[in-house]
């Protein structure tokens, strides 16, 4: 099991810095995204970071 998880790592892991990002991740399970969709995705994860708060769940704007 080892070696097949080290494996998959290693697959994962496209650039081997010895960490998988969420992007590398991503391209993995979906090769065929242009970098449109990848764009998109980073914009959902940029809004997400910015309203994601992991003690109150969800960051609540001042202009609101």
């Amino acid at each position: 099991m080892k070696s097949v998880a080290a494996s998959l790592y290693n697959f994962l892991d496209h650039d081997q810095n010895g960490k998988v990002s969420f992007k590398e991740l991503l391209l993995k399970i979906y090769p065929n995204l242009t970098q449109n969709h990848i764009s998109t995705v980073d914009a959902w994860c940029e809004e997400y970071n910015l309203s994601f708060n992991i003690k109150n769940k969800v960051k609540i704007s001042k202009n609101q």
